[in-house]
């Protein structure tokens, strides 16, 4: 569905991460999952892709845009001067519709953490009751930023997260496969979301098999999206 919507831009969330909000100018009709994206028109620049942060049903989008690449400039600037986009959504297929019947594990990397968000608010709505796990390495204002949610959630859900500074000089390769292994040993039916690029996908399947991934980055899903 194309949607109109105003931009505004909101408080920087930490490093180059700025929140993004957009305000649709149609109140009803439209909809997504969470774990879904949406895509804007960028006036000479084309469709930029971004992870919805907020909930189902909200009145509103929130986007955590890494500002670093042109586009992404492009969508700020656009946002300080609460200007009107097209937005193209729903987009993906990695999502969720309902509380899983089985542990869930999130991988994120940077502004990818936008797409836990709106899994792990939606799951506080439903009253999820599986365990939950995040593995999260964003620099260290960003995580700061999100603390307080996280530890919110934690009340309402049976939430794990772990985090690594990019600051912290550690090997993240390093982390991410000793949390996988920790949280697969406690959880061995768990299903391993990835929220984040396709380098970060690349990395987590170098140590669990493909068929427990869940990503829209997979070829198979890719593929399956290419044909719409």
């Amino acid at each position: 569905m194309r949607l109109r919507c105003r931009i505004e831009a909101g408080e920087t969330l930490g490093g180059s991460t700025r929140r993004v909000w957009l305000h649709p100018l149609l109140a009803e009709g439209w909809h997504y999952a969470a774990g879904q994206y949406l895509k804007v028109d960028l006036p000479e620049l084309g469709g930029a892709y971004f992870s919805i942060a907020s909930a189902p049903g909200q009145a509103e989008l929130e986007l955590h845009v890494d500002a670093r690449s042109a586009k992404a400039l492009r969508l700020v600037e656009l946002a300080e001067r609460r200007e009107t986009v097209d937005v193209v959504l729903p987009l993906g297929d990695c999502c969720l519709r309902e509380s899983p019947a089985q542990p869930l594990l999130l991988v994120a990397g940077g502004s990818g953490f936008a797409q836990c968000q709106s899994l792990l608010l939606r799951l506080a709505e439903l009253d999820c009751r599986q365990p939950l796990v995040l593995l999260w390495s964003a620099d260290e204002a960003y995580l700061a930023s999100r603390r307080p949610l996280l530890e919110r959630l934690a009340r309402r859900l049976d939430l794990s997260a772990q985090t690594l500074p990019r600051e912290a000089g550690m090997d993240a390769e390093a982390w991410l496969a000793a949390g996988l292994r920790g949280a697969r040993a406690r959880h061995p039916s768990a299903r391993i979301m990835v929220c984040g690029s396709k380098a970060l996908l690349e990395t987590v399947l170098r140590h669990v098999p493909e068929e427990r991934v869940l990503s829209d980055m997979l070829p198979a899903v890719a593929e399956r999206q290419a044909m719409v």
